[in-house]
């Protein structure tokens, strides 16, 4: 014969939630040009980024595809370069600013 018992346990309100919980920000969504220039000026404030510290800089807690896909077209257009432009997978890249002479 199966016997079974229930546990009733008293719970403060509130408990069961994360202690350290982060606080939710409201998300701000911005057009391409917006997030292009926004690279920019961080790269120019900051020198060479990577990927993820600029998705950072730019208020994001990760990488997000149109950051990815404006750092690409800064890419394709001259604005900006890898460090390492033989290696575009490696995790030591970094996103660097064009620097043009001014004759």
């Amino acid at each position: 014969m199966r016997h079974f018992y229930v546990a009733l346990m008293e719970m403060k309100a509130g408990s069961w939630a994360k202690k350290n919980a982060p606080e939710h920000k409201p998300q701000v969504r911005r057009n391409r040009e917006e997030i292009k220039a926004l690279i920019l000026e961080a790269l120019a404030n900051d020198g060479d980024l990577s990927m993820g510290e600029l998705a950072e800089k730019l208020g994001n807690d990760k990488l997000t595809d149109s950051v990815r896909s404006a750092v690409k077209e800064l890419l394709d257009n001259g604005k900006v370069r890898y460090l390492y432009p033989e290696k575009p997978n490696s995790r030591k890249q970094k996103i660097c600013l064009v620097r043009r002479n001014k004759r």
